[in-house]
């Protein structure tokens, strides 16, 4: 028997409820979509992942816990959701920065947040020794009195706040590897020193979402929390493995060594994975390996990843896997081992770090050693003078949507001969072309290039040839009939359902370390006509099937 069967200490957590698949776009397709869950599952069942951990019921974040970093009237907005017609969510969303609402949005939300609550606990008082949260909505961009960026609820921030205030945690490591600065999480705890936050992600010198100065290394907090938010922002799409080794090197194991935090909370986006159509970086499923294992070698391995971003179908799962993987894992070996037992690291040396890269760590650096000795030089020059007065306060002008409807969000355009590559988002209003061919031309029927415009009103997928709009996806029906086999880069995800989770669960006791036997999955490619934003769900069966889009090319 692996330790993981015989020894409560040594369990590693699961958190996956099929009831967060109800928050789902009120219009068609939406990147932040129900399959992504669905997916990273199916993989971890394929691995055999699942199986070895331990399964934590989902349940629902309490008020309490909410408010400890959110406003009362945001906890009330969301969970009011349920009795509003979808004009109003509409409405209402449209007045947000880059959300959509639906009736079952609000349950989503706070099951995200009390499930990533209850993992903590579980792992703080020693019930398992690490945890996984496969939960959306996600959480790292919503602010204190407002959803933002697909967040409702800050939950890896929830969990966090609850840790420290139930005395489970004495100081908390917020790790933020998501290609988006966390920009939520970082007002949360801007004067907070018992909450570390540090964050590397695409900055573009404030181009690149959400935007602005916030995500740039000289915010580094204010009052008592001076020092204790850490931003690593990257000048351009591009980085990967060697480029976050050398963050985690350079920068996390020496200030977390000299912080010595009792808990680390992940906030784990996978749009910095190499494929997804949104974040424009290459860290494959190795890289988030090689941060797993170096994040458990901190805290005693007290360790919680919770799902932020991810778009891409294929990669988001197999990064998740890999987290799992590492997270299962006894021994301090750092190259991820295959299925068969070999070693999935490359024969050849990895390429180093690009400079341009290094100079960004570098700079951040030499902010950091205004605070931290473990990264401080004999020559650094600590008398800069944003360090002499206050940091900014983060503002909260991304509450409301300022863009005209017309034109804010951002775009993805898509041609049948795509081979899939990318520009990446940056401001509200950029384009994300999968053909570059296609950027700034006007799409034509003939081409099959598909239109999908996340504006601040909920999203609608077009033909933008002829602006005619197909049926809802996930909603039952076909994809428009227009669509050729040739256009479809679906994902297909076959899912026969452990048992099903009751409504209302009872705080968990873990007691069930099989949930997930008996459980089949496969998550391949479908190229079939139609099965682009198309899914099915057959009534009175167990097997559930759907097609969802992703960007990877074979």
């Amino acid at each position: 028997a692996s330790l993981d069967e015989t020894l409560p200490r040594q369990r590693t957590g699961l958190v996956y409820d099929t009831r967060m698949e109800a928050h789902r776009s009120p219009g068609a397709f939406h990147p932040e979509q129900p399959l992504r869950i669905t997916a990273i599952f199916a993989a971890l069942a394929d691995q055999g992942l699942a199986q070895k951990c331990w399964r934590v019921p989902a349940r629902n974040a309490t008020q309490s816990e909410l408010v400890s970093v959110h406003t009362a009237q945001h906890v009330q907005n969301i969970c009011n959701l349920a009795s509003k017609s979808q004009g109003d969510l509409n409405d209402m969303a449209s007045d947000l920065n880059s959300v959509y609402l639906c009736p079952e949005s609000g349950n989503a939300a706070l099951l995200a947040s009390g499930s990533v609550v209850e993992a903590t606990r579980l792992v703080c008082q020693n019930k398992i020794a690490r945890a996984c949260c496969v939960v959306r909505p996600p959480g790292h961009h919503a602010l204190p009195s407002c959803a933002m960026g697909f967040c409702l609820f800050g939950n890896v921030a929830v969990a966090a706040k609850e840790a420290r205030k139930r005395g489970w945690a004495q100081r908390v490591l917020i790790f933020d590897w998501d290609v988006h600065h966390g920009n939520g999480t970082q007002k949360m705890f801007w004067e907070d020193d018992t909450v570390l936050v540090f964050s590397v992600h695409r900055h573009d010198k404030g181009n690149f979402y959400p935007g602005g100065p916030e995500g740039d290394n000289y915010w580094v907090g204010e009052g008592d929390g001076r020092g204790y938010n850490i931003n690593v922002p990257w000048p351009k799409s591009g980085a990967g493995d060697q480029e976050y080794k050398a963050v985690v090197d350079e920068l996390l194991r020496p200030i977390a060594k000299e912080y010595k935090p009792d808990l680390v909370l992940i906030s784990a986006g996978f749009d910095a994975a190499q494929g997804d159509p949104l974040g424009g970086c290459h860290i494959t499923p190795d890289g988030y390996y090689l941060m797993t294992k170096a994040c458990k070698e901190i805290a005693n391995g007290k360790v919680v990843i919770a799902l932020e971003g991810g778009y891409s179908l294929r990669a988001t799962a197999q990064s998740m896997a890999a987290c799992v993987q590492a997270l299962l894992d006894p021994s301090k070996e750092l190259k991820r081992p295959s299925t068969d037992g070999a070693s999935s690291a490359p024969s050849s040396p990895p390429a180093a770090a690009g400079p341009i890269y290094l100079e960004a760590i570098e700079e951040a650096r030499k902010v950091q050693a205004h605070f931290w000795k473990s990264v401080r030089k004999a020559d650094d020059a600590l008398d800069d003078r944003r360090f002499r007065s206050p940091s900014p306060a983060p503002s909260s002008r991304a509450c409301r949507s300022t863009a005209p409807k017309s034109a804010g969000g951002w775009q993805v355009k898509r041609d049948s001969s795509s081979s899939a590559t990318s520009t990446p988002m940056t401001s509200p209003g950029a384009t994300i072309s999968f053909d570059s061919k296609s950027v700034g031309g006007t799409p034509s029927t003939s081409s099959k290039n598909w239109l999908v415009r996340l504006d601040t009103t909920p999203p609608f997928l077009k033909n933008a040839g002829n602006e005619k709009t197909p049926p809802p996806a996930f909603a039952g029906s076909a994809a428009d009939s227009s669509v050729s086999s040739e256009d479809s880069r679906g994902s297909s995800v076959s899912v026969v359902s452990s048992p099903a989770t009751p409504a209302t669960p009872a705080l968990p006791s873990v007691t069930n370390p099989r949930s997930a036997s008996g459980l089949r999955s496969t998550v391949g490619r479908n190229n079939s006509a139609n099965s682009r934003g198309s899914g099915s769900r057959g009534s009175g069966s167990s097997t559930r099937s759907w097609q969802g889009w992703d960007d990877d090319s074979d």
